[in-house]
């Protein structure tokens, strides 16, 4: 949108308009974008990672179980181990999360001679 009304008016004026900071515009210019795209980038290799794991026999983790996997096996990004709410919200987005079994126990029993009430 800034891009549009710099064509007619200088970017301080547009972007004191609109009440931004000037720096802040240029900075988006600059880093704004490659930052999104490296995010995005990093969020489909903790992706793979995951569904690697997935797919072994018999591994059924959640988010946090998944996360201390991901520490054993040395899974880096930028040099820093994966933060548990990343991997649930990449785990949430890819439908990747296990579905949770709860026991279910009958405490009643219909199926005898007594009189039922």
């Amino acid at each position: 949108m800034i891009d549009k009304l710099t064509v007619n008016h200088t970017t301080h004026s547009v972007c004191l308009s609109l009440g931004l900071n000037r720096s802040s515009y240029q900075y988006q210019l600059t880093t704004g974008r490659n930052l999104s795209q490296s995010k995005d980038l990093e969020d489909t290799l903790i992706r793979d990672a995951i569904e690697r794991i997935i797919l072994r026999p018999g591994i059924r983790y959640g988010y946090r179980p998944m996360t201390k996997q991901l520490q054993r096996e040395n899974f880096l990004i930028n040099g820093q181990f994966v933060n548990h709410k990343r991997v649930l919200r990449i785990m949430r987005d890819n439908s990747l999360l296990c579905e949770i079994k709860k026991s279910f126990m009958s405490t009643t029993d219909s199926d005898h001679n007594f009189r039922k009430y």
